[in-house]
């Protein structure tokens, strides 16, 4: 903790206190207590940590449930100092108490109140969908930023996130997926953008580094990437996904596998307009191989040209395959349950942009072309057909916001 009340019921803050010898002879004056439980707390002033309140062992504060580290502490403070200069008049760690809660950051931009988290440890889920919904119900408007250590990069644009770390997931203007992150050690915020499941943990994504001194807090709270997607790479990738799925040692226990195998089918044979990437494929925990094989499966494969498709239908057989447990719903605080029917509906123009389908109306489509199976020579020399329409799609769908 950065702040506490004195015996006389007193606001204390230690953002702008560096005097040792003065915090040293006011400990042995004064009293302080936590402004959410009214405990008493005791002053640290050691040499080589922040200088902070902590609550005494033994303490059932429920705001003291996550301990704070030196990265935690020196990050909320260099936020602090920054929404300082960009004259938003910040609050740092004020107690709301029509909620209960304690938020690390508070300030009014636009006329518009903002909280801001920032979470370098993992939290629960239910903690962290409480506590955002708990904020929007109340008119605030949360900004979650993860500690930069957090970010997992494993190779080029490809990055590991956790289920925790997937919560941080904000949609920005023209459905444009971010993670924001902020880095003490070096004085960075650090955005993950353009950001494309490939697997439960795996994510394709572009990343983005400005000095804070750099960052204005309009471009915080809006960021705008003109980058394109990168399909081919996401295709390549995709195509090493499936291959390393099929050698897997537990690959003859894999359920997809399975069912494929059931219906006559490999992982490697499948059409290539199964597994594509959507805009909104972020909301689904679901990779987009596996939620769009079972609608091939189930709906799209027996389909011949001419046939009708209704967008209904797709909606059920999802629907159906949710129920089974087959396909899973990433849960992120500022969505509700239903948005695959925005993925689903994304994917259904994506089909129609590379001719599989005709729209005849709203909810109604034809079968243009009939999905079949490549050979491998095919796959490639149709790398740069896919990728040129799954780009063209991301822009128009985004157009479309």
């Amino acid at each position: 903790m950065l702040i506490a009340t004195t015996k006389n019921g007193l606001l204390f803050s230690l953002a702008n206190q560096k005097d040792r010898p003065f915090l040293l002879k006011l400990r042995q004056s004064e009293e302080f207590f936590c402004p959410c439980c009214n405990e008493k707390v005791v002053l640290k002033l050691g040499t080589k940590r922040i200088f902070h309140f902590s609550h005494q062992r033994g303490s059932e504060c429920r705001f003291q449930m996550e301990p704070e580290t030196e990265y935690h502490l020196a990050g909320k403070l260099q936020l602090y100092y920054w929404l300082q200069q960009q004259h938003v008049n910040p609050l740092l760690e004020p107690y709301e108490k029509k909620i209960q809660q304690r938020p690390d950051l508070l300030f009014t931009y636009r006329n518009r109140t903002y909280v801001i988290e920032y979470q370098c440890s993992p939290i629960s889920e239910q903690l962290f969908m409480k506590r955002t919904k708990q904020y929007i119900l109340h008119g605030y408007n949360p900004i979650w930023v993860i500690g930069a250590k957090q970010i997992k990069r494993k190779s080029g644009r490809s990055y590991s996130l956790s289920n925790f770390q997937s919560m941080f997931l904000a949609e920005i203007l023209k459905k444009q997926w971010i993670i924001r992150s902020y880095c003490p050690d070096t004085a960075h915020f650090i955005t993950l953008h353009q950001i494309l499941p490939l697997s439960i943990r795996n994510v394709l994504a572009n990343i983005d580094i400005a000095k804070a001194s750099k960052m204005s807090i309009q471009t915080m709270l809006s960021p705008h990437f003109k980058a394109p997607p990168f399909a081919r790479e996401w295709l390549a990738s995709l195509q090493t996904y499936k291959k390393n799925m099929l050698h897997s040692p537990t690959a003859y226990k894999n359920p997809i596998i399975q069912e494929l195998y059931q219906h006559g089918e490999t992982l490697t044979s499948l059409p290539p307009e199964i597994g594509l990437p959507v805009p909104s494929a972020p909301l689904v925990y679901s990779p987009p191989i596996i939620w769009q094989i079972y609608l091939y499966l189930d709906l799209l494969k027996e389909k011949q040209i001419n046939d009708l498709i209704y967008v209904q239908d797709v909606y059920e057989v999802f629907k159906r395959r949710l129920v089974k447990g087959d396909i899973k719903i990433r849960k992120i605080p500022f969505y509700s349950t239903s948005h695959y029917l925005e993925v689903i509906k994304e994917y259904i123009h994506l089909l129609e942009k590379v001719d599989v389908l005709k729209k005849l109306a709203t909810d109604t489509f034809k079968v243009k072309r009939k999905i079949i199976a490549l050979k491998e020579k095919e796959r490639q020399f149709n790398d740069d057909y896919y990728e040129t329409m799954i780009n063209d799609h991301f822009i128009s769908i985004r157009e479309r916001s």
